[in-house]
């Protein structure tokens, strides 16, 4: 099973870099929609509830004190399976933050 970061990796790899928040929240919808659709979670890390909202807490901690993460703060994605890929978004983001 992947990690986190591998899907962080393969966000940021397909996207470009973005800040923390808009990675949180994307690593969340990518879970979200790999369990509608698969009934399998991407990643074993559980969701936390945050004040910036929900966050992968390891991600977090290794990120949260950067302006924008860029995809050197990720392992590679390598192992994520096709079928798991295509749950993840696949367009940039408008980063408001």
């Amino acid at each position: 099973m992947a990690s986190v970061f591998d899907v962080a990796a393969h966000i940021l790899r397909e996207m470009g870099p973005m800040s923390p928040v808009t990675l949180q929240c994307l690593i969340y919808y990518a879970q979200a929609w790999s369990l509608v659709w698969t009934g399998k979670p991407l990643f074993d890390e559980p969701i936390m509830a945050h004040d910036i909202g929900p966050v992968g807490e390891s991600l977090w901690n290794d990120t949260k004190n950067e302006r924008v993460v860029g995809y050197e703060f990720a392992h590679w994605p390598d192992c994520l399976p096709p079928m798991f890929a295509q749950s993840i978004p696949a367009s940039p983001p408008a980063d408001t933050s």
